[in-house]
């Protein structure tokens, strides 16, 4: 939350949703996963929907995200276990491998 206490948000869920993380911090800056949307919270109180459908994600050193995507529809258009890589910000977004089954 902010310092005076608007935009609570929880963070962790001891578990009880296997699509939520816990959050991670970088470059004052808090990313997370809610209800398979990666988020952002940043220093700025900016609060921002990154990537939707998202599993996992890692932050590197360098300040990019690796992100699992698994979209679960039937159509030709869906990622089904890719794995993507992007910005903290959300640009350069790039899928580094291909499934296509």
């Amino acid at each position: 939350m902010n310092k005076d206490g608007s935009k609570e948000t929880q963070l962790t869920f001891n578990g009880r949703d296997g699509n939520r993380n816990t959050a991670k911090f970088w470059n004052g800056n808090l990313f997370f996963i809610d209800n398979g949307t990666l988020k952002i919270v940043k220093s700025n109180d900016q609060y921002l929907k990154l990537i939707n459908p998202c599993s996992t994600y890692d932050i590197s050193t360098t300040g990019e995200i690796v992100y699992s995507k698994m979209d679960y529809g039937l159509g030709p258009e869906t990622q089904k276990g890719t794995l993507w890589i992007m910005n903290t910000d959300g640009s350069n977004n790039r899928q580094l491998t291909f499934n296509n089954f």
